[in-house]
């Protein structure tokens, strides 16, 4: 899924980034769909529109940068992230993984997506139950 996406928060150039992470973390994996093939960057918004202002800037700041950077550099940065022994980076790892993962599985897809979604594939689903009174 190459559609347009817009943002009110991020740019194109912050797309573009937030694209490459996002299909390094979450691959085409045999039946289940890489990152951007499933649209869910469509819904961006959703995941960004209430992160700390600072938060936010930080954010867009490393997009921006991955969005330049090699698919290999990319994944380097984030496994430094991950043996970051500093909270600084391990916040980092969870915000950019937190990103990612929220919009993989909120099971938000584009609007023309044909595949099998995130919770059909885990077979995962919500049953609600009425409490008696």
């Amino acid at each position: 899924m190459n559609q347009e996406i817009t943002s009110r928060y991020l740019s194109k150039r912050e797309i573009k980034g937030l694209r490459k992470i996002g299909d390094i973390i979450i691959p085409r994996n045999g039946p289940f769909p890489s990152f951007s093939e499933t649209g869910c960057l469509q819904h961006v918004d959703d995941a960004v529109a209430y992160l700390d202002p600072i938060d936010l800037k930080d954010l867009k700041s490393f997009l921006a940068v991955a969005s330049f950077l090699p698919g290999f550099m990319i994944k380097l940065v984030l496994r430094l992230l991950e043996w970051g022994t500093f909270s600084l980076l391990r916040m980092g790892n969870l915000g950019i993984r937190g990103v990612v993962y929220s919009l993989y599985y909120s099971n938000k897809t584009a609007t023309d997506y044909k595949g099998t979604k995130p919770h059909e594939m885990i077979g995962y689903q919500v049953k609600t139950i009425p409490l008696k009174q």
